[in-house]
């Protein structure tokens, strides 16, 4: 009797299923991926849109002191922001980006020996290229810069601000948390045209500045 009973309360919980289940369920059903598993799918165009971000990192600074006619160094950290746009072409990826930095590059005047130096600004203006594969994105980039330098005589206490110019290039990789947040790290070299200064007398200086960067974005 009790054996009879469980025959029917399977039977009647088997019936209720199939009725509930639609006639185009199968096992993969019962399979499907979470909504929130990033797939293959999520990167066909992962890198095609607009995107801003924040970075931080360390630079180099080498300038020539026509004064004493020597190189001199400095270094100091610098962190901004940036905003790009990219298109993704199957696994070609081109687009451009501009970015500022806030820098504390600074050497200090010794009067009567050398001149002081500060560099606080750093602005660019970018063309990218690159190859993605999934989450991962590898990409050259190159274009122009805008940075404002400031000299102190060593003789006197002249002063000369300039915003100096210069052409800038690099390598980055980034890699996609998922569809919308990014990290990635970049390395660029600017080189400063040469320009002109008036402190006690008139000269030209060139010099570079190398910096190591991590970014972190938004993809819109």
């Amino acid at each position: 009797m009790k054996n009879a009973n469980l025959v029917k309360c399977i039977a009647a919980v088997a019936t209720a299923s199939a009725l509930g289940m639609p006639a185009s369920a199968s096992a993969s059903d019962w399979f499907e991926p979470s909504a929130g598993i990033v797939s293959y799918e999520d990167f066909q165009d992962r890198w095609t849109g607009f995107y801003i971000g924040a970075h931080a990192g360390y630079g180099w600074l080498d300038t020539d002191d026509p004064i004493e006619g020597k190189i001199e160094n400095t270094e100091s950290g610098l962190g901004g922001g940036f905003l790009g746009y990219g298109y993704q072409a199957n696994w070609l990826t081109f687009g451009g980006e501009v970015d500022f930095s806030i820098s504390g590059f600074e050497r200090d005047r010794v009067p009567g020996f050398a001149s002081g130096l500060n560099a606080d600004f750093l602005g660019s203006a970018r063309a990218r290229v690159g190859a993605a594969v999934d989450a991962l994105h590898v990409y050259a980039t190159g274009g122009l810069f805008l940075g404002h330098v400031r000299l102190e005589s060593a003789t006197t206490t002249i002063v000369s601000e300039t915003n100096q110019f210069g052409y800038v290039y690099g390598v980055g990789l980034e890699y996609a948390i998922n569809p919308d947040w990014t990290v990635g790290l970049e390395g660029l070299r600017h080189e400063l045209f040469e320009d002109e200064y008036r402190l006690a007398t008139t000269f030209t200086a060139t010099g570079n500045i190398e910096v190591v960067r991590a970014r972190f974005s938004y993809q819109f």
